[in-house]
């Protein structure tokens, strides 16, 4: 059976991979009607799915008023269920749930109160404390009146699963298998431009300074001569430090910019080694880097931050080590396993492998499709 779905996503960019591709593709080739309230249109790239552009005052809006501002929108479409993909929405949820028949679905990507307590560190103290805690006890609620939640991360899972979430759904950010459908594995691995990168975020907290710090390392005790590359954008002040001190080492160092998404695979399939290099950090003890999935996906080694999410999924990986964060001198030591000892020509195709077979978003489309039917039943 199908149904009618709001999928509210203003906040983010409307081709989003998480809730345009995998989520809103995924209903729509179930034969579900999907109306999407975006910023801006996406790719047309999916049948059944209108496109609902907000306008800039009605999104400036809905920042103020949690999405309540949208209420008649929503009711005048009828929907058999809404789903908000950011906590912005939450007073909207809540009262679709409390006070209407409409279903509501709510897609957690990660713990968004500790976020805002310790990681926007441009709103007041006072202020993000408040926000936390609202955050908090909105989620608590919601977790006992909305028809499903999907999260992506096992911490995530469990807090919701403790607060007596009925319907939550584990939907980890693996890649899609038609994304790094022309990437090779490393059995290619003499024709890499670059033996090391770190895609994605670039802050302090995500451990860039330890990365580059390990390459001077590796430069004076085994004499490594090589290119390593940052793909993303670190900003200008960062970046300058970060080409600063790689010059003072006399390393090869390329930070690319940012790189759209459809550009990711071919990036990361030019290098042998991808770095995760996360440092000790509440945040990155609960959801696991979505980055670790693409480097698996580009067939590349894998040497991550000992940190519980990694731990998971690399433990026992033969395509992986892992290191303590926090440390350049454990993070060189990895990385000289990884190249200098062979141990990333070692794995092969390991890691594409694991993608393939398992850390797929495709594999999950049916059980996130019954997960949807679930909460509206």
């Amino acid at each position: 059976m199908t149904y009618k779905i709001i999928v509210v996503a203003s906040v983010g960019p409307a081709d989003d991979h998480r809730y345009y591709y995998k989520e809103i593709g995924a209903l729509t080739r179930a034969g579900w009607s999907v109306n999407f309230f975006c910023r801006d249109n996406p790719p047309s790239v999916f049948t059944n799915l209108i496109c609902t552009v907000l306008p800039k005052g009605v999104r400036r809006l809905t920042r103020l008023t949690g999405g309540l501002n949208l209420l008649n929108r929503v009711l005048s479409w009828k929907p058999d269920a809404v789903q908000i993909c950011s906590v912005e929405f939450l007073p909207l949820a809540i009262f679709l749930a409390q006070f209407t028949r409409v279903k509501v679905f709510y897609d957690c990507r990660e713990d968004m109160p500790t976020s805002l307590l310790e990681h926007k560190t441009e709103i007041p103290l006072l202020f993000r404390y408040g926000l936390a805690k609202s955050t908090l006890l909105m989620e608590y609620w919601g977790a006992k009146v909305f028809g499903g939640i999907s999260v992506s991360d096992h911490w995530l899972e469990e807090k919701y699963r403790k607060w007596g979430a009925k319907n939550c759904f584990l939907f980890p950010n693996f890649p899609r298998l038609e994304d790094f459908s022309g990437v090779g594995g490393l059995d290619e691995i003499s024709a890499k431009e670059a033996d090391f990168c770190i895609l994605g975020s670039m802050s302090r907290r995500t451990g860039v300074i330890e990365f580059v710090e390990a390459l001077g390392i590796l430069k004076r005790e085994v004499g490594w001569t090589g290119k390593a590359r940052l793909i993303g954008d670190p900003g200008s002040e960062l970046g300058s430090e970060l080409a600063s001190i790689a010059r003072a080492a006399n390393v090869d160092l390329e930070i690319t910019g940012r790189v759209p998404y459809r550009r990711v695979p071919a990036e990361l399939s030019a290098c042998k080694v991808g770095v995760i290099p996360l440092k000790d950090m509440k945040k990155f003890h609960r959801n696991p880097a979505t980055k670790m999935f693409e480097y698996a996906a580009a067939g590349l080694y894998i040497v991550a931050s000992d940190l519980p999410p990694q731990r998971r999924y690399l433990d026992q990986a033969e395509f992986a080590v892992l290191v303590k964060p926090d440390s350049a001198v454990d993070l060189a030591a990895g990385m000289k396993k990884a190249m200098i000892l062979q141990a990333a020509d070692a794995a092969g195709s390991l890691p594409r492998s694991r993608f393939v077979e398992d850390w797929n978003a495709d594999s999950l489309y049916s059980d996130l499709i019954a997960y949807y039917g679930r909460g509206i039943a």
